[in-house]
């Protein structure tokens, strides 16, 4: 009689299994986020009526070639530029916040389940953590009213990216963890470059530990270089352009008028700094227990 343990298994049809639960819970995550954020404020308050005839205009320039805003240089985002605006000019600006939203939350969620994974987190876990983050404080953020999921808008494109490459890092796939941060730089120079200034940061505290020559370090900072090359010449070029005397330019309306609380920490009010301060010593008080805890009962 043979016994069940020595029938080999299969590892083709292992693999269909995991990417059959893989695929159902990336479903069942942008299903949960599509339940809260799909129909909310479409084209009206979110940053849609900004960004979208924006892309429209950049992919139709045609559409109202006179306007003085919707006529700027496109900067470093192209790509979102280019693949919604094409959209918005074959289908509307709805459909395009509706499917383009899809898409947004598809990517999302599948970030949120890759690294759900790496953390070792079950499905009904995952939405709780999910749960609590975006829907018990309408900002989704400390400070300075941030917010990961919502209208289509190339942040929403780069914190997917994001989620991916934080999944990467922790499993030590640092190439191609650096390909979906220059990406995500890409399509976001805020969110994308932030987050690599502190991924930076973590790999070289680590480096003798992870990396087995600096030329590896080169190559993945190479990797990261040339996938956020664009963004990176056109911060480079706003930063080496001198303050302008004449006109106000557009970039200025924005950060200082349009939306002071993003870009500049004196419009910040009290609650929001105490809220970063209480937030910082949670993140502080948790790092130090779980590192007394490795120390009490270490890993096998």
């Amino acid at each position: 009689m043979i016994s069940s343990h020595s029938i080999p298994t299969n590892p083709v049809n292992q693999d269909r299994t995991h990417w059959k639960q893989v695929s159902v819970q990336i479903v069942v995550v942008t299903a949960f986020l599509s339940l809260g954020f799909l129909l909310d404020g479409n084209m009206g308050g979110k940053n849609e009526v900004d960004i979208l005839p924006f892309a429209r205009q950049y992919a139709d320039p045609s559409w109202i070639p006179g306007d003085w805003y919707l006529n700027q240089p496109p900067g470093y985002r192209i790509p979102f530029l280019a693949f919604f605006g094409s959209m918005a000019a074959a289908w509307g600006f709805l459909a395009t916040s509706l499917i383009g939203r899809l898409l947004c939350y598809t990517l999302m969620a599948s970030g949120l389940v890759f690294l759900g994974r790496k953390l070792g987190l079950s499905l009904p876990l995952l939405l709780l953590a999910v749960g609590l983050f975006l829907y018990v404080d309408d900002n989704q953020g400390i400070v300075a009213r941030e917010w990961l999921v919502g209208g289509v808008e190339p942040k929403v494109l780069a914190y997917g990216l994001l989620l991916f490459a934080i999944g990467l890092m922790l499993t030590g796939r640092y190439r191609l963890m650096a390909l979906l941060l220059g990406l995500a730089t890409l399509f976001h120079t805020l969110v994308g470059g932030w987050a690599s200034l502190v991924i930076g940061g973590w790999l070289l505290l680590r480096r003798r530990h992870h990396f087995r020559s600096l030329r590896y370090l080169g190559s993945v900072l190479a990797i990261y270089l040339i996938a956020s090359a664009l963004s990176i010449y056109t911060i480079l070029e706003h930063l080496l352009t001198p303050s302008p005397t004449g006109a106000v330019e557009p970039s200025y309306v924005y950060v200082f008028i349009r939306s002071p609380h993003h870009l500049n920490p004196l419009d910040w009010s009290s609650q929001w700094w105490i809220k970063l301060v209480v937030y910082l010593l949670v993140l502080a008080l948790s790092v130090g227990v779980l590192r007394r805890k490795i120390q009490v009962y270490p890993p096998n």
